[in-house]
């Protein structure tokens, strides 16, 4: 379980607030989750869950602390300050690090082969109820979300919640096929529809996070959207289904490979 503390405002003088100001003392504390994927400490997470965090703590699951716990003011803790080695905000994700060693990991499966209807697991802490599980199927893979740019999703139907961010999404093998990041709801619960970064690309921001600290991605300098039928009867374009390439941005290896604008991919 990962936690974030924000900023505090405190008032030193107490006859000054009470007579000219009255101050507020804010503290706010951030539940997510997390998934190791190096022993030597590493845990991947949503980078959403440190947003305005000074500081960020991993509790380690109840298995690992008599092995791992660690003596803290006299007494055993699991609970571990982490480092924040660096964060990918274009597709949620942060990359941290806890002083511990021998950790146990999930395998990672290739999310590249899930199809619709394959079982899977949600592992988290939602509401801060740690290690939760729940199980459903995937809904849909490549979903694209207005939610975050720059990724495609897992869709799924297994509950996920509050708490529950930075996760891990299991085939029903045990492995890692996703990284569970939001849900889409109306009314605050989880609804059956929930999505997951999928294993691929969660493993490759781990690897670029883990040897220099910040992610890469690619641009072609391409803008496109999805053909529709109002779309394919404005345009007068010879069918109702592909991307069309909207837009090219200048200077951009998609301008200079000389794309045009409108141009239709089929799907």
């Amino acid at each position: 379980m990962l936690s974030s503390r924000s900023n505090d405002n405190d008032d030193d003088d107490d006859t000054a607030r009470s007579q000219r100001r009255t101050e507020v003392l804010t503290r706010t504390h951030c539940v997510g989750s997390g998934v190791i994927l190096d022993s030597s400490g590493y845990v991947i997470t949503n980078s959403h869950v440190l947003e305005g965090a000074r500081r960020v703590q991993v509790t380690l699951e109840e298995k690992l602390r008599k092995s791992q716990s660690r003596f803290v003011g006299g007494r055993a803790s699991a609970t571990f300050d982490a480092q924040v080695i660096g964060t990918f905000e274009e597709v949620d994700l942060a990359l941290l690090k806890i002083d511990a060693t021998g950790l146990p990991t999930i395998p990672v499966a290739d999310s590249d082969k899930l199809r619709p209807g394959q079982v899977v697991f949600a592992v988290g802490s939602p509401e801060g109820l740690k290690n939760s599980v729940s199980m459903g199927v995937i809904s849909a893979v490549g979903r694209v979300s207005d939610h975050e740019g720059g990724a495609t999703y897992i869709q799924t139907d297994a509950a996920i919640g509050s708490g529950s961010s930075g996760g891990a999404l299991l085939n029903s093998e045990g492995r890692l096929v996703g990284i569970t990041t939001f849900i889409v709801t109306e009314g605050g619960g989880s609804e059956g529809l929930g999505f997951a970064l999928p294993s691929k690309l969660v493993y490759s921001v781990f690897q670029a996070l883990k040897n220099t600290g910040y992610g890469h991605y690619g641009d072609v300098g391409l803008r496109v959207q999805d053909v529709t039928a109002v779309l394919a009867s404005g345009l007068q374009l010879s069918q109702e289904w592909g991307v069309l390439v909207s837009d090219v941005a200048a200077g951009s290896p998609g301008a200079n490979a000389a794309s045009k604008c409108r141009t239709l991919s089929l799907l």
